[in-house]
């Protein structure tokens, strides 16, 4: 028996001779593809432009001189600008590094580094000459996102799902709330309630509330288990992680759209259809 909540990975090192496997037509279309961590930052901004300026006194007669940044440790030194004659009173600098071959990165963050100014003198020998203060990249990052998740789809009438597979979805996020809250992200996450346009405003608002209430507290149950704290006690670790978990009915005022189309056209039986379901407002920045 082969848990459909697990991951399995079926090899030749498998004792089993028979392996008998049950393939759900509902399972396959409806629970979603597992998330896995990714990175998430920026991609790489325009470097900005930094001038380094330079006061000397003499050495109008250099052969040539060179510009470097330098770990404290002395092994890493990485040369920033060159060249032949007399030194430049300035040099611009965007702080990135690069290698022989390879694309230009910018400077690791949180480390210390130094100036290292080189001469080479035409009449011979070399002067060399470091900043006196170290300099360092403070990295600051800032990640904001809002997103729309289908989450279920109900029967009409009533506020029970068309498949239970659906709900595995909550199963995942709440794995990937849990994860974002203890990475200090700020989430705010709203389940919301909708149905078709059939039935009275009244009805329909009480529906809606059902539907997304039913999915709160599936929800919570989730998230509190990714927490490892007791489902009487989430409201404290949502406060203390700076977010917040509610759901509302929005009865038939909002028909689904994606990408800006109508999908939920109710005056069709698709379109009242997938109306009838809730989704989730999920918010979260750092």
């Amino acid at each position: 028996h082969i848990d459909w909540q697990q991951r399995v990975v079926l090899d030749n090192s498998s004792n089993n001779d028979n392996i008998s496997i049950l393939i759900d037509p509902d399972g396959v279309l409806y629970r979603p593809v597992e998330r896995y961590p990714v990175s998430e930052s920026f991609k790489n901004p325009e470097p900005a432009q930094n001038i380094i300026y330079i006061k000397r006194n003499g050495f109008d007669d250099a052969k040539s001189w060179t510009m470097s940044i330098i770990g404290n440790d002395s092994v890493f030194n990485n040369i920033i600008s060159n060249g032949v004659g007399a030194p430049p009173d300035s040099v611009v600098w965007d702080w990135t590094i690069s290698k022989k071959g390879e694309p230009k990165m910018f400077l690791a963050p949180n480390n210390n580094y130094s100036l290292k100014f080189e001469i080479e003198k035409s009449t011979g020998g070399k002067k060399i000459f470091k900043s006196q203060h170290n300099i360092s990249v403070r990295q600051q990052q800032h990640i904001e996102a809002i997103e729309n998740m289908l989450l279920v789809e109900f029967v009409f009438d009533e506020s029970a799902p068309l498949s239970k597979y659906l709900e595995r979805r909550l199963f995942n996020f709440a794995s990937i709330f849990v994860a974002r809250a203890d990475s200090g992200y700020k989430q705010s996450a709203e389940i919301q309630g909708h149905t078709d346009n059939i039935g009275t405003e009244r009805r329909n608002s009480e529906l809606s509330a059902q539907r997304a209430k039913r999915e709160y507290n599936i929800m919570r149950e989730y998230i509190a288990h990714f927490a490892g704290v007791d489902e009487n006690k989430l409201d404290n670790w949502l406060k203390s992680h700076n977010c917040s978990l509610s759901f509302r009915g929005y009865a038939s005022q909002k028909p689904y759209t994606l990408r800006g189309k109508l999908l939920g056209d109710n005056d069709s039986p698709y379109g009242r259809s997938i109306n009838r379901r809730v989704t989730l407002k999920y918010e979260y920045g750092k």
